[in-house]
């Protein structure tokens, strides 16, 4: 069984955005949940904890954050803003991001997820004992996101998706005590966007086991 190496984070309510009477810019984001705040993004700017940077994000309630904004931000105009939390359940929100997550197994569709993400991410001959094994993301790390490499860019992330799918439904037919949270039928790509500024593309997947289903977004 795996240990947990996934973080589940989901995207936040944001119902209310208001401009604080503070200098410099500081926007104030009224929502629910922020106690379990770990990124928020303006602009698809990724803002750091106001306290380690000259400017940046602080939870002051679970209902409210004050954003602090850059000096190169105060002439923008302000179209997207979000908060991720860390939590433990896959929603149709939720986007996955890795690390050393706890000492402890990962169990139901997580597993499944982290299962088909490990193997997306792993280059073929890099696995001794299945040459052909893998979706191989990893090779694409630096390629440039202009348009014409934007369409090549989705197919290649489709029939990877494709190839991981198989291969894990391949490996459990072999396995007769895997539980239905955890049997995949399908895995799908709902989306596939990208983000100029980072250079990030952003995978909507959709997994379907025999008894769950479960929508993610993940960034390469």
């Amino acid at each position: 069984m795996d240990l947990r190496v996934i973080k589940i984070l989901d995207v936040l309510p944001i119902t209310r955005v208001d401009l604080a009477d503070y200098s410099p810019q500081t926007l104030a984001l009224s929502g629910r949940s922020f106690q379990y705040t770990q990124s928020v993004f303006v602009n698809d700017l990724s803002m750091p904890l106001r306290t380690t940077a000259a400017f940046g994000y602080t939870v002051i309630s679970p209902n409210l954050i004050h954003v602090e904004l850059p000096a190169a931000m105060s002439d923008q105009v302000i179209s997207k803003i979000i908060v991720l939390g860390n939590t433990s359940i896959l929603y149709e929100t939720s986007s996955i991001e890795f690390s050393l997550v706890s000492i402890t197994p990962v169990q139901g569709i997580s597993g499944v997820v982290q299962q088909f993400l490990k193997l997306f991410l792993t280059t073929p001959g890099t696995d001794l004992f299945n040459r052909s094994s893998g979706g191989g993301i990893k090779n694409m790390a630096g390629i440039t996101l202009n348009d014409p490499a934007r369409q090549g860019i989705a197919v290649k992330l489709m029939v990877a998706a494709k190839k991981c799918t198989e291969e894990i439904r391949a490996s459990q037919s072999i396995c007769t005590s895997i539980p239905p949270e955890e049997r995949l039928v399908d895995v799908a790509i709902g989306s596939v966007s990208f983000r100029e500024e980072s250079g990030d593309a952003e995978i909507e997947l959709e997994f379907e086991t025999e008894a769950q289903r479960a929508i993610i977004k993940v960034g390469v």
